[in-house]
């Protein structure tokens, strides 16, 4: 078949870093994987296409392959992280880290649920002193209400409740990252670790999300576009989201809910004419799924969650105070990206050596892409103040980052 000898040619050239008999076994491995039956052969010769070319970092990627969402279920999303695994051997991360670290059986548990249920709560919290310094850097950064983008002056507990919608989001990601205690997290080798077993392959670095809210309207329209009823995201082929409650969350403000499995079994139990990122409401899916198997999240400031949000998951509507998150994540590959980067400005020494030692888990840093990603995004959101001020700040850094090609290429 000439597709498959296309696909197993591109896969020899991204694993051409290899040793010769490393080469061998990762080809061999291939082969096996290629055996197994319905392979959607054109859409994995897309995405090793896009590898080698990296095409993924242009805008109109974007554009050719949003429509392609629907074609990588999880049997076609898991497949695709066991080639990019084998192309990109995975590596275990170490060094100290935020996190306690898990000792087996902990660890050993803690992956086997991962990849039954499609979420782990983990056992240790993120520290109150390093969520309370996250929450102080807040206050200095600028969020925009999804609603009436209306942008607010950072956060400030006292005052969340005045925003004219459900939900208020950080407006220029790059700024949640240089805050360091989130830094440390998505470095963190035991949480690295524990995505990289549940992807198959090595995780790359994609989002750094901050959002809060608040009981403002319930009507059907607000719920849909605040992800206040069930739905999956598809962000990219196969991806995990880490979340942390910046406050405690309890059963009135806001605790986020995921069915749990719905990430393996979601195509049995959608209606006819579905598409991903459709909202379902609460009867259909308990109509679908156990009782049991809906789990909703409650916990103390500093609780993290890794989830496969390619299964049913929502915010559960705030009846009173707010909710504070924190959201990092972490794909296969970039295939799906919608242009969001980061810069290598305003990162710790410690961050920018990590990321020197997995260039391809910090792949999606780069001064230049990022300087034009936020002067579309400045034109997108009608010149606001942040991201005027970021294209002037980063300007002058991108000529001293330029020369650290080690970093900027690498990743």
């Amino acid at each position: 078949m000439r597709i498959e000898q296309e696909i197993k040619q591109k896969f020899r050239r991204l694993a051409r870093g290899m040793d010769a008999v490393a080469g061998e076994d990762a080809s061999a491995r291939l082969n096996e994987i290629l055996g197994e039956s319905n392979i959607n052969w054109q859409a994995i010769n897309d995405v090793l296409e896009a590898e080698l070319s990296q095409s993924f970092f242009e805008h109109r990627h974007f554009k050719k392959t949003s429509s392609k969402r629907q074609l990588f279920d999880f049997m076609h999303s898991e497949l695709v992280c066991r080639i990019l695994g084998e192309a990109f051997p995975k590596q275990r991360f170490s060094g100290s880290g935020i996190l306690e670290p898990l000792e087996n059986p902990e660890a050993d548990n803690a992956r086997v649920h991962l990849a039954q249920q499609g979420f782990l709560i983990l056992p240790q919290r993120l520290q109150e002193s390093a969520c309370e310094q996250i929450v102080h850097s807040l206050k200095d950064i600028e969020f925009r209400v999804k609603a009436s983008g209306e942008i607010v002056d950072g956060y400030d507990a006292a005052r969340v409740e005045q925003i004219d919608g459900n939900t208020c989001w950080v407006v220029d990601q790059q700024r949640i990252l240089q805050i360091p205690q989130v830094q440390q997290l998505a470095s963190d080798p035991t949480l690295l670790n524990l995505i990289q077993d549940y992807l198959g392959c090595v995780p790359i670095h994609d989002q750094a999300n901050c959002w809060w809210t608040i009981n403002h309207q319930t009507s059907q329209r607000t719920m849909t576009s605040d992800a206040q009823l069930f739905h999956q995201d598809k962000d990219f082929i196969r991806f995990v989201k880490v979340f942390v409650y910046l406050n405690d969350v309890t059963d009135k403000n806001g605790p986020h809910t995921y069915i749990s499995g719905s990430a393996r079994d979601y195509d049995q139990h959608v209606p006819v004419g579905y598409s991903i990122s459709q909202r379902l409401d609460d009867k259909h899916l308990r109509h679908q799924y156990a009782i049991d198997r809906f789990v909703t999240f409650q916990g103390k400031q500093g609780t993290i969650i890794i989830e496969d949000t390619s299964g049913f998951h929502k915010g559960t509507p705030v009846q009173s105070g707010h909710r504070l998150m924190l959201q990092l994540e972490y794909c296969c590959s970039l295939y799906f990206n919608q242009g969001l980067c980061f810069s290598y400005d305003g990162l710790t020494p410690e961050y920018l050596e990590f990321a020197k030692h997995h260039p391809r888990t910090f792949m999606n840093y780069d001064n230049e892409r990022y300087l034009r990603y936020i002067e579309q995004k400045r034109k997108q959101l009608g010149g606001a103040n942040l991201i005027k001020r970021n294209v002037r700040r980063f300007g002058k850094y991108l000529a001293r980052w330029s020369a650290n090609a080690g970093l900027r290429k690498s990743a």
